[in-house]
């Protein structure tokens, strides 16, 4: 259909730069507050991941047709991708293994197009942004073609590559890799750390016990939504508080984001354990 006063035939004018970053920017927006995925439009700095691939038209109609043909169901897709963006990474690391539910691999797919021969991870400019868009496209196009077969080697690189993209610190793995929580919890690990080169240090697990910090809990507005911050006796920001098993070390600090990181660790072995008692409770039960 002809848009509203443009001639028949007439060529239409390029998106410019800027309008194509704004329409972005709005996609993200609308597809994270219909998912309550929180800053999922600083996408736009780092580069797309699954959830935002899910948000923004063009990548998304690249993978609907990836799951119709994996089998998978977008709204599971969706349902997937959104815990895993929140931190259920660590609770499903057995099904991201095995690789064989098609809602799993069309998650892995898009995971695979996130990294796959990313030139560079944060601090994006928009030039660089629509250039890496142009990568990821390019990715899902081959996707489109063979998802079985691409979902397969996904996986593979997935196994095979995981254990280079961290490293211990003590015991914490940490990472300076978008994929790095991903790596960590396909090879046991129950919780890690994640940095970027503008300093900050993401923490993730099941659940992290944030009280453990001995820091300060205050509820701030943050663009415009209230959030919980742990402030030292300077009343300095050091930890915001995303989700139940996801937070940013605000200040930097290492030591900090490894005891939050243990945190984790230690919850998610009382719930095996915990699991344990119950199950044999159970057991001897019947």
């Amino acid at each position: 259909m002809e848009g509203i006063g443009t001639p028949s035939g007439a060529p239409q004018v390029p998106e410019t730069q800027e309008e194509k970053i704004a329409k972005i920017t709005t996609q993200l927006k609308t597809y994270a507050e219909q998912h309550k995925l929180r800053g999922l439009e600083g996408r736009i700095q780092r580069g797309l991941d699954p959830a935002a691939m899910l948000a923004v038209k063009e990548t998304r109609d690249k993978l609907d047709k990836v799951a119709a043909i994996l089998g998978a169901d977008m709204k599971d897709v969706e349902s997937v991708t959104d815990q895993l963006h929140v931190g259920a990474i660590w609770a499903l690391a057995d099904k991201l293994a095995a690789g064989t539910d098609p809602n799993i691999q069309t998650w892995i797919v898009a995971a695979e197009v996130t990294t796959f021969g990313k030139e560079k991870e944060t601090d994006l400019s928009d030039q660089e942004f629509l250039k890496d868009l142009k990568r990821i496209d390019s990715l899902l196009t081959d996707a489109v073609q063979d998802p079985n077969g691409f979902a397969t080697r996904a996986r593979e690189n997935l196994i095979t590559s995981s254990k280079e993209q961290f490293e211990l610190d003590d015991d914490v793995p940490v990472s300076g890799l978008d994929s790095g929580f991903l790596a960590m919890a396909v090879n046991g690990h129950k919780a890690g750390i994640v940095k970027d080169k503008a300093g900050l240090l993401f923490v993730g697990a099941n659940e992290l016990n944030y009280e453990s910090l001995g820091l300060r809990a205050e509820v701030k507005e943050d663009r415009g939504r209230q959030v919980t911050f742990y402030v030292d006796e300077e009343g300095n920001d050091v930890v915001k508080k995303l989700y139940p098993g996801f937070a940013i070390v605000l200040n930097g600090d290492l030591e900090v984001a490894k005891k939050l990181a243990r945190s984790g660790m230690r919850k998610a072995e009382s719930d095996r354990l915990f699991r344990g008692v119950s199950g044999a409770s159970q057991i001897k039960e019947e």
